[in-house]
């Protein structure tokens, strides 16, 4: 079988900082045997958003650093089809005085 990549992470590499084996972590969230787990940290497939804010709290970490990679292309992808101020004004949080761009630059520089 061709197992290709979709959602390339940091799964495998934080759980082995943390000392802790697939099915420590299979036990933490619930799961019965480890096939998840291998299919998350292989990138074959991703987490839920239930499951990935649990893997976040485990490893201590925001959940965009789980998954950096992708989190850096989906925003580059996003920062690319900016294209005028409706956009900036969708991207920018209310109350945040910062485009997108100004946004972009300071969210890029913590991955």
């Amino acid at each position: 079988m061709n197992e290709e990549c979709i959602f390339p992470n940091e799964l495998k590499r934080m759980r082995k900082e943390a000392g802790l084996l697939q099915s420590d972590v299979a036990n933490l969230l619930g799961h019965t045997s480890t096939d998840r787990i291998s299919h998350w940290e292989k990138g074959l497939a991703a987490p839920s958003v239930v499951n990935l804010f649990k893997l976040s709290i485990l490893f201590g970490v925001p959940a965009e650093e789980l998954y950096a990679g992708l989190h850096a292309s989906v925003f580059e992808s996003l920062k690319r089809t900016q294209s005028n101020d409706v956009y900036e004004q969708f991207i920018t949080p209310p109350g945040n005085s910062k485009t997108f761009s100004e946004n972009a630059a300071t969210s890029a520089h913590r991955i």
